[in-house]
């Protein structure tokens, strides 16, 4: 089984209801071809917004939302104790980092991309707190990623600032070898579905030659693993 975990950033940058969220973007619907099940965090734990959006509002049909609601499954169904956002409660262990290299690459490309977003603004508490907050949830997310990879592999779908993370720490501890991620992908031929709606794209997804290139990929995953538990 090919699975993938979707960031929540990612997400939320494509969460107007009017627009329909990350399943109705292209690499949303490109997921749904790809990967067997999509892991997300969720503050509600159960399901993701978007497709209590569908349901609500009838967006998509009630065939779609039970496909939807089989493959965007919560982390905590691999995961069971992960808390959403856990960094802000009151617990002092959760203000501690267990890899400050990795925070501190994190909370360089939040600078960056505030200086790139705003030039020239003044430094006060609420531009540093945005920096700290946009530093935690990529740290957070990548960190979350790996953890789930200790158990199964997952693919990356990610969003620019933990992309970003992943190229600069890992590559550079991997000197040998670069880490994909799914965007990387996306640079190869494949079809235009922009234009399809879920219900077309849940169609071709059960096309037999995207069930064999699903089956293919898992069997190249599980040989990978075994590599890996041998080195």
């Amino acid at each position: 089984m090919v699975r993938a975990f979707v960031s929540y950033i990612n997400r939320v940058n494509n969460s107007d209801p009017f627009i329909g969220g990350f399943p109705m973007t292209e690499k949303g619907k490109l997921s749904l071809l790809w990967f067997d099940e999509l892991i997300v965090r969720s503050p509600l734990y159960s399901i993701p917004e978007e497709i209590i959006w569908y349901e609500e509002r009838k967006m998509v049909s009630l065939d779609a939302i039970k496909e939807l609601k089989k493959i965007y499954l919560p982390i905590q169904k691999y995961m069971p104790d992960y808390k959403f956002l856990e960094f802000f409660s009151n617990n002092p262990k959760n203000k501690e980092h267990g890899d400050d290299k990795l925070f501190s690459e994190a909370y360089s490309i939040a600078v960056d991309y505030y200086e790139t977003q705003y030039p020239g603004h003044e430094e006060n508490l609420g531009t540093l707190h945005y920096k700290s907050i946009a530093a935690h949830e990529t740290y957070s997310t990548v960190k979350t990623w790996v953890s789930l990879n200790e158990g199964i592999s997952h693919t990356f779908i990610a969003d620019k600032s933990s992309e970003k993370l992943v190229k600069r720490f890992f590559n550079a501890a991997n000197s040998n070898k670069e880490f994909d991620t799914f965007s990387d992908a996306l640079q190869v031929y494949i079809p235009d579905i922009s234009k399809y709606s879920i219900e077309e794209t849940l169609e071709l997804r059960t096309h037999p030659f995207f069930e064999d290139f699903r089956k293919k990929i898992t069997l190249l995953q599980i040989e990978l693993e075994k590599t890996h538990r041998l080195i």
